[in-house]
């Protein structure tokens, strides 16, 4: 079933707002979501507690067999955020850090050249070659490219799942030249949520508790999310 992003920021709101954690980390919430993950390794619980600790090959593997019956479709991104990230894009070329289905780089590379990587391009995703721009498969924490290699960088929807944030952060940062374009999901921390998300962003101070204000350029809510910008141009 797919719900989009635009639906799916009002339940989480409803959910963040008005379920206590005793309800949101009890076995009503564990069981619902051992319908929506499928396929999955290890309970989402499990996932969370074991995530840190894994291998990189175990934490790929999470990724490539984990499926969710209840999804947003081809983007995570609402259509307010998708276009703010396309508007805030001024040259290429274009890198974007973890494409998944790879709708927000086939938008990108309608007028720019695009570069787009994901921890696995394993079933669905080997087509994402074929579709505009170049998809190469590798970590966020360690992406395959030379320093200052693109004007602009965008992650969406990423950072939240990755084990080590500041040396993912860090990675991006060091490929960047010029704009660094980030989304991170507008939620409060829980045991059991229906994304395997890593971090939590429900504020402000939240966000810039873990990037900190060094060439920040914006941080706004749009569509439901953080928009993150930042200028790297003069640091280079």
């Amino acid at each position: 079933m797919i719900i989009g992003r635009r639906i799916t920021v009002l339940l989480n709101s409803f959910l963040d707002q008005f379920v206590p954690p005793i309800i949101r980390d009890s076995v009503i919430f564990r069981s619902a979501a051992k319908l929506i993950f499928k396929n999955a390794p290890y309970s989402i619980e499990e996932f969370k507690d074991r995530a840190f600790e894994m291998p990189p090959s175990e934490f790929r593997r999470y990724y490539e067999e984990t499926q969710l019956r209840v999804h947003q479709g081809d983007t995570d991104l609402s259509p307010g955020s998708a276009a703010a990230v396309l508007s805030s894009i001024d040259q290429g070329p274009v890198l974007e850090v973890g494409c998944g289905r790879g709708w927000l780089a086939q938008q990108i590379a309608t007028n720019h050249q695009t570069f787009a990587t994901d921890i696995s391009l394993r079933g669905s995703y080997v087509s994402l070659s074929h579709s505009g721009f170049t998809a190469v498969e590798a970590d966020a924490a360690s992406i395959p490219f030379l320093d200052n290699a693109f004007p602009t960088v965008v992650c969406t929807h990423v950072l939240e799942h990755v084990t080590d944030f500041q040396r993912t952060l860090n990675e991006l940062r060091r490929i960047c030249a010029g704009r660094l374009i980030i989304v991170l999901p507008k939620q409060r921390p829980y045991r059991v949520t229906f994304s395997p998300h890593l971090h939590f962003f429900p504020y402000r101070f939240s966000v810039l508790a873990y990037t900190g204000t060094e060439n920040l350029v914006s941080l706004e809510l749009v569509g439901g999310d953080w928009l993150l910008i930042e200028d790297h141009s003069a640091t280079k």
